[in-house]
């Protein structure tokens, strides 16, 4: 049990990991930037696919209409489909870290607490 007390209030591996998510941190938000960037390049091509299909679209009903249409931009609804996914994804790497750094600061704060009440520095008492 103490072993584990130690491995959960050791600053120096709480610090190395914080330095770690700051260093990757920035490039998971630029990431996810650039797959936003992504995402509204995706969501404009099937705009334009689907107004050339509808252009192209063969006189007839409604439904036969729109299925050609689905038809015609099927990958690039799947391209569309797809940066959204990525999107998510990154965004859920990007709050992963934000949580992870808010468990090792919590981690810290109370691994100092512990040495103050066990009389390591602090209030000088």
């Amino acid at each position: 049990m103490s072993g584990d007390l130690d491995e959960a209030f050791n600053l120096a591996d709480i610090a190395r990991n914080l330095r770690r998510l700051e260093a990757t941190g920035g490039r998971a938000a630029l990431e996810l930037k650039r797959l936003r960037v992504e995402q509204a390049d995706a969501r404009k091509a099937l705009r334009e696919a689907r107004a050339h299909a509808r252009a192209a679209a063969p006189r007839s009903s409604d439904k036969a209409r729109a299925e050609w249409v689905d038809d015609q931009t099927n990958e690039d609804q799947y391209k569309a489909e797809l940066a959204e996914i990525e999107v998510k994804y990154g965004a859920d790497m990007v709050e992963e870290r934000r949580s992870e750094r808010s468990s090792l600061q919590t981690r810290a704060k109370l691994a100092i607490e512990a040495m103050r009440l066990a009389g390591y520095g602090g209030d000088g008492a």
